[in-house]
């Protein structure tokens, strides 16, 4: 399954060996990752923990369903796996499609302590306040503090005293609302695009909250290798195959809305579609040329 970057990164720091899990459209396939971990576990290895984004996950925008939420905390504690619940996404949510229900955390919900919980400010404030927080059993807890110290030291005064009083004033409380208005428009600016410029070549699954939209296009594609042709159109993506651990699908890429206006989003949409187009005629080309050249 396609997960963060950033946490792929991360892992791969610490030497960690990482193994994906295919997903579901409401998120991880259950029946796969129990396959999975007592396969890694008849082959010796130790599977530490489970690495999982329940809400508009970065980078396919799929929430995990409530159902399946609370049998993945039942199967953590059945298999004795740790859950690490990345979770910057949850306020993010779009009214027309989810509810405060749908993205509970899997932590709230965990009685015996076998979820580490991690979220941000940085999605509902602003990203430059780099400002997370976590809530893990207390014997974990002390060793991220020991371990936060050593890296660096401690987060910035100022930084947290201006999410303390955003916090406290409750200017984020009434700013999340127009946030969710915010970014649904957008994501709806972007699939109306998408189906407009490339609903015969492209699908993707409808993002329930966050800031992303995951794209897959027709197979022959590569999108890590289109990437020039992409920027001589004037757009740019992140390709898919950056958020697999293994087994990559090279014909998928990562949009994202949060940023760019609507009338941006539909000009990069269209740039985009003639990049697609583009790179589709030159594989036919390519794969005519020797029949062309015999006649």
């Amino acid at each position: 399954m396609p997960t963060y970057t950033g946490a792929i990164t991360a892992f791969r720091n610490v030497q960690a060996e990482m193994v994906g899990v295919r997903q579901e459209a409401d998120g991880i396939d259950l029946d796969a990752l129990d396959e999975t971990c007592q396969r890694l576990r008849r082959e010796g290895r130790r599977v530490k923990f489970l690495y999982v984004v329940p809400n508009f996950q970065n980078p396919t925008g799929l929430l995990i369903g409530r159902e399946k939420r609370r049998r993945l905390l039942d199967w953590s504690a059945t298999r004795d796996v740790l859950l690490v619940e990345d979770d910057p996404y949850r306020e993010i949510y779009f009214e027309d499609s989810a509810t405060e229900a749908d993205v509970r955390p899997i932590k709230a919900e965990d009685e015996d302590g076998r979820v580490v919980y991690l979220s941000s400010f940085s999605k509902t404030i602003a990203p430059g306040y780099r400002v997370a927080w976590m809530a893990a059993p207390p014997p974990l807890a002390v060793k991220f503090e020991m371990a936060k110290q050593a890296e660096d030291l401690l987060t910035g005064s100022f930084d947290q005293r201006v999410i303390y009083e955003a916090c406290r004033r409750g200017i984020l409380e009434r700013q999340l609302p127009m946030l969710r208005r915010y970014y649904q428009e957008k994501r709806d600016a972007m699939e109306a695009a998408l189906k407009d410029a490339l609903g015969d070549l492209v699908t993707w699954p409808a993002p329930k909250g966050g800031f992303f939209l995951w794209t897959t296009m027709p197979a022959q594609l590569d999108a890590e290798a289109m990437i020039p042709r992409a920027v001589e159109h004037g757009v740019v993506y992140v390709a898919g195959e950056a958020f697999f651990v293994n087994a990559p699908q090279t014909n998928t890429l990562r949009l994202s809305f949060s940023a760019p206006s609507a009338e941006r989003i539909r000009e990069g949409v269209a740039r985009l579609a003639s990049t697609i187009r583009a790179e589709l005629d030159s594989l036919s080309v390519r794969a005519e040329g020797p029949s062309r050249a015999a006649r």
